[in-house]
């Protein structure tokens, strides 16, 4: 069953913690672009809005720390990112663990992000 992980309003840069769940795919609105992000030929495709990246944080013998997969970018007023391959012919759903999300997003840029695990 799928349920929501992370619904929040952000802007600037921040951490949201939640039980570890298999994400199986992110939105990012951009509420307010700001004045960096520049639309790109005229479409709803921005570049320098921001960016958010799963994580998971634990302790392999040197401390706890945070480890974070590569960002995914906020490329478009409305975002959405799935794992690769986000499902197979068998019907499984393929997802990635993660316990928190990293947020950054220019000055003046606001955003709802969301995520949906099982």
């Amino acid at each position: 069953m799928t349920f929501v992980a992370f619904d929040s309003d952000v802007s600037g840069d921040g951490i949201i913690t939640y039980a570890l769940s298999n994400m199986l795919y992110c939105s990012i609105d951009i509420t307010t672009p700001g004045p960096l992000p520049r639309p790109v030929d005229n479409s709803d495709h921005v570049i320098r809005a921001g960016w958010i990246s799963l994580g998971d944080s634990f302790d392999i013998g040197l401390g706890t720390f945070d480890y974070w997969r590569l960002p995914i970018y906020a490329d478009f007023y409305h975002t959405l990112w799935t794992p690769i391959p986000s499902g197979d012919l068998g019907g499984t759903t393929f997802g990635l663990l993660s316990s928190r999300v990293r947020y950054h997003f220019a000055d003046g840029v606001a955003a709802h992000i969301h995520g949906f695990a099982n």
